[in-house]
């Protein structure tokens, strides 16, 4: 009697051969990435979602607005001899991906460092005008203490576009399992006087969905 196993097969492709073949492909995935030719300069010219690790954005660079852009990387990640401190060379792609992709969603993983508040905050901020929806995996040190309503509220004074804010936060530590705690929150209230309102992990989905339909109206969406 034989007994049948499925295959693996791992497939390399060149980008311009998956954008000949799929020219309509509206979101893209992914998990692994290969090195690119400088040549390869072939792009869609229009994509709803992207979401893949930041070495795959450092040798792709996008033409066209993006709705949903998901960086899979931990960003700013603690180098293992020194833990407090962190890697920072994956943040200036990041910000360009941002930049030229101008998001209305972001989805992003990266460690709760102060230190980056100068260096990648403040210019995320500047380089969102559209972002609506901002979504955080927050990395903490052992010895770290973020309070998840502060850290919100002062990425919105920054960021006055910003309707919902969801934050998950992570703690990094070695030996134990990690422990997740999420908290969301949409924005209301006009441009002077804006707060924020908690929502459940239920009707995150929602608000999330109504907040980057292109009818968004803050006036009656949310």
């Amino acid at each position: 009697m034989c007994a049948s196993y499925p295959c693996r097969f791992l497939l390399k492709v060149s980008r311009c051969l998956v954008v000949r073949a799929f020219p309509n492909l509206r979101a893209l995935r992914i998990h692994r990435c290969g090195s690119f030719t400088s040549t390869e300069a072939a792009c869609w010219e229009s994509l709803d979602s992207v979401e893949g690790p930041v070495e795959f954005f450092e040798q792709w660079s996008p033409t066209c607005h993006i709705p949903h852009v998901s960086i899979s990387s931990r960003l700013a990640k603690p180098h293992f001899d020194t833990p407090s401190s962190a890697t920072m060379y994956e943040l200036k792609p990041t910000l360009c991906l941002i930049r030229k992709a101008s998001p209305v969603a972001l989805t992003l993983l990266i460690m709760a460092d102060p230190g980056l508040t100068d260096s990648f905050w403040i210019p995320l901020t500047k380089c969102t005008p559209r972002l609506r929806s901002l979504e955080i995996r927050l990395y903490t040190f052992p010895e770290g203490d973020v309070m998840p309503r502060l850290f919100a509220c002062k990425l919105l004074e920054q960021a006055p576009s910003v309707r919902c804010v969801s934050l998950s936060f992570t703690s990094c530590r070695r030996y134990f399992p990690h422990d997740t705690k999420t908290t969301a929150w949409k924005v209301v209230g006009a441009r002077t006087c804006r707060k924020l309102e908690r929502i459940t992990e239920a009707l995150e989905e929602d608000v999330q969905r109504r907040i980057i339909a292109p009818d968004f109206d803050p006036r009656t969406s949310l």
